[in-house]
């Protein structure tokens, strides 16, 4: 199981350099794809680790992580349902909304899984030294 976390987080770690890198040479819209991409993974990956037993130290990062999500959505759905003309006279809001928001919950949600990842070997590491 600790292959498939460590495959999983740099896989998004991946995705993360080539939205990065791709965007300046693709256009602006690579970032945007590049986004939904990752979140859909992050949240199947976060869903995993939401259903499994974690510590209690992990347990309240995930717990902030899809708050934040939950909140980002709401929010999304909240400026769906705006006048079309407000959110016409607010595109750098929205850019800055779109764009710096789901990039920090990726910084976010990657810095939290690679403290589990390290957590979790760690611990496995000394149960297995203490067992010898």
């Amino acid at each position: 199981m600790d292959w498939l976390r460590k495959t999983d987080w740099w896989l998004q770690v991946a995705i993360v350099i080539c939205v990065i890198f791709a965007a300046p040479i693709i256009g602006g819209f690579t970032i945007f794809y590049g986004q939904i991409i990752l979140g859909c993974i992050q949240l199947i990956s976060g869903g995993f680790h939401f259903l499994t037993q974690l510590p209690a130290l992990f347990r309240r990062g995930i717990i902030r992580y899809w708050t934040f999500v939950l909140l980002y959505l709401f929010i999304c759905l909240l400026l769906g349902l705006l006048n079309n003309e407000i959110l016409r006279h607010s595109k750098i809001t929205l850019i800055i909304f779109f764009l710096i928001i789901p990039l920090m919950l990726s910084f976010y949600y990657l810095h939290w899984y690679r403290k589990l990842i390290n957590y979790l070997s760690f611990h496995r590491e000394l149960a297995g030294l203490i067992k010898s």
